[in-house]
C-alpha cells in the first residue's frame, strides 16, 4: 500500500470505524481488466491467425484461379465448380475467376456456360493458390441445316 493511501490516526482519533476500507473492489477491478485484456489478446492473435497462410496450410486448403475464353479469345463469363464439393464460382465478365477453400490433392474443375461445359485436372497444394490460366471453352453448337 502507498503512503498516500495509507490511513492516518485522525481518522481513529473516535475509536474504529465501523467499516475499514474495501480493498477487494479494486483487487477485482484488476482481475478484470488482466482477464479482458488476455481474451482480447486472444482473439486477436487467433484473428491474425486465420487470416495467416499458416491456417490454409494447416487446413489442407488452397485456392485456384484462372481465366475462361470462348474459341475466339473472348471472355466468357462461366461457373466454375470444384467437383465432390459444395465449392463454386462465377467468372467475372473478364472471364478471371477464383475460388478460395479448395482441398489440396487432385481435384477436376468443372466449367460449365449455357448448358454445357467441361473438366480441367488440377493439382492443388496446401496454403497456395494453383493458377489454371487461360482455359479456353468451346461451345458444342449443332451444324445448321
Amino acid at each position: 500500500m502507498s503512503l498516500e493511501r495509507s490511513p492516518s490516526l485522525d481518522q481513529f482519533k473516535d475509536g474504529m470505524p465501523d467499516k475499514l476500507p474495501d480493498h477487494k473492489k479494486q483487487r477485482n477491478i484488476r482481475w478484470v481488466l488482466m482477464i479482458a485484456i488476455l481474451v482480447i489478446g486472444a482473439g486477436w492473435g487467433a484473428l491474425t491467425f486465420l487470416q495467416s497462410n499458416a491456417a490454409a496450410v494447416m487446413s489442407g486448403t488452397g485456392s485456384i484461379s484462372g481465366s475462361v475464353t470462348d474459341e475466339n479469345g473472348k471472355p466468357v463469363a462461366a461457373q466454375i465448380y470444384v467437383l465432390g464439393t459444395n465449392i463454386s464460382g462465377q467468372a467475372l465478365e473478364d472471364g478471371s475467376f477464383s475460388l478460395e477453400g479448395v482441398p489440396a490433392g487432385q481435384q477436376t474443375i468443372a466449367i460449365a456456360h449455357q448448358g454445357s461445359g467441361f473438366e480441367v485436372p488440377a493439382q492443388i497444394r496446401s496454403g497456395e493458390n494453383t493458377l489454371l490460366g487461360q482455359v479456353q471453352y468451346t461451345s458444342t453448337l449443332e451444324p445448321q441445316q
